[in-house]
């Protein structure tokens, strides 16, 4: 465990931990079931002092970040993102090429920047399944700032602009991004039913958007006085016949009293 200050030994603490913070619905062949609650016991033997990454070598730092980007991946195959966007920050902390000098190996500076786009893009991917649109936006775009045709950044770049509103801009986005990657069939067609999608959904805004301005502007199209006649004049036939049913039965009424005086 890592800490700041020293620590003597204490006594263990037991814990009972749900399934989902333990082996889940995986469980552990053959002892573990799935699905099971396990009660852990704790003992802390000593605390190390937190790790300074200034005095870190650059092998050190690179290595260090590597297994946080590996422990990353593993928890992301688990579904438990939000502990994976924490354990690709702490790697990416690491490899801060701006903290630390690289006079001394040069060369390692290509394999920081490889292990940190790799932490950004699986981190979008992580935020994208929360529903962190806007993050998912700014970690792609860190892939892009060092490599502009990263496909797999573009693709998320898209995907999170489309599903946060910004179509046009998504649109855009996947277009360039299938101009990157021409050779993958899969993703080809994958990425052709988004944008068609996103095509779709912008068209219906568009509509969705002229009609509202028509309306407010008062240029929505209203009923002429030949149209408004027409439309009643459905109408009238049951009209013409109610008013000939009133003519019919004044005239019966009529023959009837004249009938009655001529009898008397």
């Amino acid at each position: 465990m890592l800490g700041s200050n020293s620590c003597t030994l204490v006594r263990p603490v037991s814990s009972t931990q749900m399934p989902k913070y333990a082996y889940g619905t995986r469980g552990r062949t053959p002892d573990i079931p799935a699905n099971a609650a396990l009660v852990l016991t704790v003992e802390l033997l000593r605390v190390y002092p937190a790790v300074d990454r200034q005095k870190l070598s650059v092998d050190q730092r690179l290595s260090l970040g590597e297994k946080k980007r590996v422990r990353g991946n593993q928890l992301y195959s688990w579904k438990d993102y939000s502990t994976a966007i924490e354990v690709y920050s702490r790697a990416l902390h690491i490899l801060d090429p701006q903290s630390g000098s690289f006079t001394e190996a040069p060369e390692k500076l290509q394999e920081f920047l490889d292990c940190r786009i790799k932490c950004y893009n699986n981190m979008c991917i992580c935020q994208m399944f929360l529903g962190h649109h806007e993050a998912a936006i700014k970690s792609a775009n860190e892939v892009l700032n060092v490599q502009p045709d990263n496909w797999k950044a573009l693709s998320r770049l898209g995907k999170a602009l489309g599903e946060s509103g910004d179509l046009k801009k998504a649109i855009e986005i996947l277009k360039r991004c299938e101009k990157v990657n021409t050779n993958d069939k899969k993703f080809q067609s994958q990425n052709q039913a988004l944008m068609q999608t996103y095509i779709k959904k912008s068209v219906k805004e568009s509509e969705k958007e002229k009609k509202m301005y028509k309306k407010m502007f008062g240029l929505e199209k209203t009923a002429t006085p030949k149209e408004e006649k027409k439309s009643t004049s459905v109408f009238a036939p049951s009209w013409k016949w109610a008013l000939g049913g009133v003519s019919m039965a004044l005239v019966a009424v009529g023959v009837t009293a004249a009938f009655k005086y001529f009898q008397h």
